[in-house]
């Protein structure tokens, strides 16, 4: 039987942080915070030069809706990632890659907003981006990940898109 991997199997680690922007509308006299601070951790691998997985934590944020004369209500989600890789290699250490996976998030609702269900969610969705990965040396690379989330919110569905830089190790 053929393996789909050259050898060995390759494996790495990461954390990025970046910038979220919810699209979850606001209702009318609402204000929001549409972006806020998401961080991630991974680890993963290749099976060969072009096709890989990873799985991770990753935070999406938490944005403030605000209304005058309320506290306002906090919107966050956060969880498991799993992402499939597939990527073209064009020098040492370098790759241009898309991923498509899978996400189990916690959201969540704060009460004080007329208009926002409140509340917490536990559910699968879909996932998907595109990175570059550049080469530091052998085994250290920067990498910037842009990714959207698609988040079940309490009463809705909505998405989160992501801008990420970090770093990562790879085992060679």
């Amino acid at each position: 039987m053929q393996m789909p991997w050259q050898g060995q199997f390759w494996g790495h680690f990461g954390a990025s942080i970046g910038a979220g922007e919810i699209g979850l509308d606001a209702p009318p006299g609402v204000n929001r915070d549409r972006r806020d601070t998401v961080w991630r951790v991974y680890g993963g691998g290749r099976f060969n030069n072009a096709i890989g997985g990873e799985i991770g934590w990753v935070d999406l944020g938490t944005y403030n809706y605000t209304a005058p004369g309320t506290p306002g209500a906090d919107v966050s989600a956060e969880g498991l990632d799993l992402a499939l890789i597939a990527g073209v290699p064009f020098a040492n250490n370098w790759n241009i890659f898309g991923k498509f996976g899978a996400a189990y998030l916690r959201s969540a609702v704060g009460t004080g907003i007329a208009g926002l269900d409140a509340g917490s969610h536990r559910r699968w969705g879909m996932r998907y981006g595109a990175g570059v990965q550049m080469g530091l040396a052998q085994n250290w690379a920067v990498r910037l990940d842009l990714d959207r989330y698609r988040v079940r919110f309490p009463g809705e569905r909505d998405n989160i898109d992501t801008v990420m830089l970090g770093v990562q190790y790879n085992f060679r």
